[in-house]
């Protein structure tokens, strides 16, 4: 897989729309990329890109357990905590329950978030990658 950012844009963007799915991988690591690209203005971009981009693919490399996509699903609904009804956040907690039980896959809770996306507009949630992410 070949990642070409031009500019310190594109990398920021790129990171921001990936931020949960590098979450679900290891939320240690994606915690770290935001601090490679925090050095921007210290470093040469071409330097904070190749940092970037080796500890991306050691990422990617990592397994998702049902954790660390709870793990980042709970993150993402921080966007929700004051626009959710009690039939919402009871919904919520039913599907994880189920799918820490792993009596349901993860898509349920992606199509979740998505809905609650568009209802509520919380446009960053829904360009989030992790909920096309299969």
């Amino acid at each position: 897989m070949e990642i070409n950012f031009k500019n310190i844009t594109e990398l920021i963007e790129f990171q921001a729309i990936n931020k949960y799915l590098f979450m679900a991988y290891s939320p240690k690591k994606q915690k770290i990329l935001w601090n490679i690209i925090s050095k921007y203005n210290k470093t040469n971009f071409e330097i904070i890109k190749k940092e970037y981009l080796d500890l991306y693919f050691k990422i990617i490399e990592e397994e998702i357990t049902i954790w660390k996509y709870i793990n980042a699903i709970s993150h993402m609904f921080w966007y929700f905590k004051n626009d959710l009804n009690n039939e919402e956040k009871e919904k919520l907690d039913f599907l994880i329950e189920k799918y820490n039980k792993s009596e349901i896959k993860i898509n349920e809770l992606f199509i979740y978030l998505k809905e609650l996306s568009i209802k509520y507009n919380k446009d960053y949630i829904k360009k989030q990658s992790i909920l096309e992410f299969k």
